[in-house]
């Protein structure tokens, strides 16, 4: 399995750039599989805390530091394996036909 963390968007305050949400994306693949989570959190701080980053200095490797703390990546990633084990479930089940040899089993 394969997850690919990506920020989306971030919401910051005009006057500050102080950033207050984060949307997110996790994508799962694997083989011809697919499936995404989407979500968001809600920061609240300010440019007085210690380690703060200048909205125009922000990396997404940053940001994406910043969900370690806010959400559980681990049990995302675990919904998002369960949701493709039962694709291949419901795929596996639907083959009618199969290819091989029998000596090769």
């Amino acid at each position: 399995m394969i997850y690919t963390w990506k920020i989306l968007d971030l919401e910051s305050l005009k006057s500050s750039g102080l950033v207050t949400k984060v949307s997110y994306q996790c994508d799962a693949h694997k083989n011809s599989l697919y499936t995404r989570r989407i979500g968001e959190i809600i920061l609240t701080g300010s440019i007085d805390d210690e380690g703060y980053i200048e909205y125009d200095n922000l990396t997404q490797d940053n940001v994406l530091g910043w969900l370690d703390s806010k959400i559980d990546k681990s049990a995302i990633e675990t919904s998002l394996s369960e949701s493709i084990a039962l694709d291949e479930i419901e795929i596996s089940s639907s083959i009618q036909t199969k290819i091989g040899v029998p000596w090769g089993e």
